[in-house]
């Protein structure tokens, strides 16, 4: 997968970021109603490379990919720029995985593989530019957003949210802290599950957001198959690993 472009209208990923990666992992019926033309998630703010969700067929209710077109396999030998490399901080995500069909790659940030119109597995990478308060609460911002997206669109919502280190950088296999969001909710009546990991490097040279989401139909969740993935999924380019280690020279961590 690509880093990010650099570009000179480097704003906050902000809502616009996490609602369209929460639309791809959502129901396919549930699709029209996260605004019908997604913005490009790799230049947030910018009006270019907008595309038109594909429509689900009637009858399947389960996540869908946004796109109509087929996609090549994702690869997991993208590039690895050292921390703080201007191409900014990206996923590197499973290149095969059994029962799994790549759906989107490298579509302006966005990389998704499905299964069985069943499950998504998401990810996203965002420019980002930050509130001068460290990787921690830049990163806790992002998730109560991504909380919020979900209460806003969605109905019987229960979600919780904690440290993570599940997931790893590359090339050094170093665990990356992240917040996590455990959640259930309905769209479409549908009962859906999903964790999303959410990070913000702030002090890297090209600062990003990064967003991993796994979503499935309630009966289809397994956090088995989440770990699968995840081992062979991780961050190139991060910034520090641990969040509150990402902070502005000549500031500490919020002792709240």
């Amino acid at each position: 997968m690509h880093p990010p472009r650099p570009t000179s209208r480097m704003r906050a990923a902000g809502h616009r970021a996490v609602g369209l990666l929460l639309c791809a992992g959502l129901a396919g019926g549930a699709l029209a109603a996260c605004g019908g033309e997604p913005i490009a998630v790799q230049d947030v703010p910018s009006p270019a490379g907008r595309t038109t969700p594909a429509r689900t067929p009637s009858g399947s209710p389960a996540p869908a990919p946004t796109r109509s077109r087929s996609a090549p396999a994702p690869t997991s030998s993208a590039p690895a720029p050292s921390t703080g490399a201007s191409g900014g901080a990206h996923w590197s995500l499973p290149s095969a995985a059994e029962g799994w069909e790549p759906t989107i790659q490298d579509e302006d940030g966005l990389n998704q593989l499905t299964k069985s119109h069943s499950c998504n597995y998401t990810s996203s990478q965002n420019l980002f530019s930050p509130s001068g308060n460290g990787d921690r609460a830049d990163s806790e911002d992002l998730a109560r957003q991504w909380e919020d997206s979900i209460s806003s669109q969605s109905t019987d919502v229960q979600s919780t949210m904690s440290d993570s280190e599940d997931i790893r950088s590359s090339p050094s296999g170093e665990t990356i802290e992240m917040v996590r969001i455990d959640s259930t909710y309905t769209r479409q009546d549908v009962a859906l599950r999903a964790t999303t990991w959410v990070r913000a490097f702030t002090t890297i040279d090209t600062p990003t957001a990064v967003i991993l989401t796994y979503t499935c139909q309630t009966g289809s969740y397994s956090a088995t198959e989440m770990k699968q993935l995840l081992d062979d999924t991780a961050v190139v380019g991060s910034g520090p690993a641990k969040m509150d280690d990402g902070r502005p020279s000549g500031t500490s961590p919020d002792k709240t």
